[in-house]
């Protein structure tokens, strides 16, 4: 798949794309821990070390192994694994859970997302392997987010804000990654159908047709 050139399709896409709220937490998870996602919620997360797996009707993962994968939305699957590094993102369509066999610590966050009108929706839920080795300034901030394990949770002035623009980053480095892996749909963008971009070109449009009559009744005559 070809990533459209910057100020095109993902670029504005990206751009449109709004955390409106987050809640960060950093989990360790002992042998045979759990950790529940909450359902009607959008879930962003990181695994920091260890790994896990996730039961689901429907998966979509990306990047494994190294070898892209094509747009085509992956076959039904009755389990993942996110190894140390990957990250993904779930849109809390149904109940799950994480659990990990032999122990894991990562970061996941409860996001409120504005999503672009025009845009086509994500997969239930996607994964990016590797993430960490894609988008390694992301990474790095995701493993930091939230209080850290048995820290009690602090709250300081500005929190909310700052903290929205740092998962805004991963949340956008997350759909890079997935899109450059060769993951997203063709024509997996904000298109021609954006109602914002179809007002602004019937815009000039009509600006254009008002300047050209204008100009025609207010031309000088000559002899």
């Amino acid at each position: 798949m070809t990533i459209d050139a910057p100020g095109s399709g993902l670029d504005r896409l990206l751009s449109r794309l709004e955390v409106r709220s987050a809640r960060a937490r950093r989990s360790a998870l002992p042998p045979g821990g759990t950790l529940a996602l909450s359902p009607d919620v959008s879930t962003l997360g990181y695994v920091v070390s260890g790994e896990v797996s996730r039961t689901a009707v429907s998966l979509h993962a990306c990047g494994t192994g190294g070898v892209a994968r094509t747009g085509a939305a992956a076959p039904p699957a009755t389990s993942m694994s996110l190894r140390s590094g990957d990250a993904f993102l779930s849109s809390g369509e149904r109940a799950s859970a994480l659990a990990s066999a032999s122990g894991a610590r990562l970061m996941t966050a409860e996001l409120d997302i504005a999503w672009p009108l025009a845009a086509q929706k994500l997969p239930a839920f996607l994964s990016v392997s590797r993430f960490a080795d894609r988008e390694p300034a992301a990474a790095a901030l995701a493993a930091h987010l939230g209080p850290a394990v048995d820290e009690p949770a602090t709250t300081r002035a500005g929190d909310p804000v700052i903290c929205c623009m740092m998962m805004t980053t991963v949340t956008l480095s997350l759909i890079r990654a997935w899109a450059a892996a060769g993951c997203a749909p063709r024509r997996w963008r904000v298109g021609d159908a954006d109602p914002f971009l179809l007002f602004s070109r019937a815009f000039r449009r009509q600006v254009g047709v008002v300047h050209s009559r204008w100009a025609a009744r207010t031309e000088p005559l000559t002899a």
